[in-house]
């Protein structure tokens, strides 16, 4: 379990790290290829130098200081720097804004003159027409005034399209507020700091703990690691004494050179009974499969016969043998 965690966590930080390199890379104008393979070959850098830092250490160290210490202040700084930007913006498109709402104003002004202006045409067309003879007296000027109607028209049209465009173009009111309660603002006010530092600082932590994950989970790994090589020498350390009492009873008639076969099972456990010593049966079994797959012993109608003459080879190659089934079986 300890393991699978650590392979997430270093999935996560190894993915987090070389897209944060991406989107630094990138501001500086690099493309995404690029910034990717720059960012994923200094993401393995510093997992390398971390997983080899018991072999070459002082190499490792200044490996581990430096690409780490450059991610830090790369991505806060890159983190930061966009924050800054898209501030700017914001303070920008709020200034437009502002530009944009007088521009309305002033063309909602114009377009009141011209109503204005085109409402006493009207009023002097109709007071100068009573009957058709007017009509044909003034009627150049009438067309004239009718021109002018037209023009005025236009123009209004004109304007009304020009504060729908700047409408459409104005940032809600909901955007301003969001921008307007940005939370490092809040956090400037409660302790007296720059904006700036706050954003810096919070970056910084954010960077340090992302740039720590992946080295992290290497040292996890390798200590699990280095634990389980220990459990499992351990655990056949335990089968030594075993292993040497199982050589030195089986091979009693060898050494005598009464028999050129191992002493049976049974007569071995009976044996070791009569001078009250513990020695499991499974065991005993466990360490005949052992002695088998070492080609110590091997067996030939109901007898065991050592293939191994030495019985110091014989406990060497029994305990070189005993597989992870074996141990596993360690009570």
């Amino acid at each position: 379990m300890i393991n699978v965690f650590a392979y997430l966590l270093l999935l996560i930080g190894s993915g987090l790290e070389v897209l944060y390199y991406v989107y630094r890379f990138s501001q500086d104008g690099t493309g995404i290829i690029v910034s990717f393979i720059i960012g994923t070959g200094l993401t393995i850098l510093l997992i390398v130098a971390t997983y080899f830092k018991d072999k070459f250490k002082i190499v490792s160290l200044l490996l581990i200081l430096s690409v780490g210490s450059y991610s830090v202040l790369a991505t806060s700084a890159g983190q930061l720097f966009s924050l800054m930007t898209k501030e700017n913006k914001s303070i920008q498109t709020v200034s437009q804004d502002s530009l944009s709402r007088e521009k309305i104003k002033e063309y909602q002004a114009d377009i009141i003159k011209l109503t204005a202006k085109w409402d006493k045409l009207e009023s002097v067309i109709n007071n100068s027409i009573s009957s058709l003879d007017d009509s044909y007296t003034w009627k150049n000027t009438l067309a004239k005034a009718q021109k002018e109607q037209k023009e005025i028209d236009t123009n209004i049209a004109i304007l009304r399209k020009n504060i729908n465009d700047l409408r459409d173009k104005l940032t809600t009111s909901e955007t301003i507020a969001k921008k307007e309660t940005n939370i490092y603002k809040l956090y400037a006010s409660l302790f007296n700091f720059s904006e700036v530092w706050v954003q810096f600082v919070f970056q910084t932590i954010l960077s340090v703990f992302i740039a720590i994950m992946a080295p992290f989970a290497i040292v996890i790994l390798k200590d699990n690691k280095a634990k389980n090589v220990i459990k499992k020498d351990t655990h056949k350390d335990k089968w030594i004494k075993y292993i040497e009492r199982f050589v030195s009873i089986s091979w009693i008639a060898i050494r005598k050179g009464s028999a050129d076969y191992l002493l049976p099972k049974d007569k071995f456990l009976l044996y070791l009974k009569n001078k009250n010593e513990l020695f499991p049966e499974y065991k005993y079994d466990l360490i005949i499969r052992a002695a088998k797959k070492a080609n110590v012993i091997i067996k030939k109608a109901d007898k065991l016969y050592p293939i191994v003459e030495k019985e110091i080879d014989a406990i060497k190659l029994i305990h070189k043998h005993l597989n992870k089934n074996i141990v596993d079986n360690v009570h």
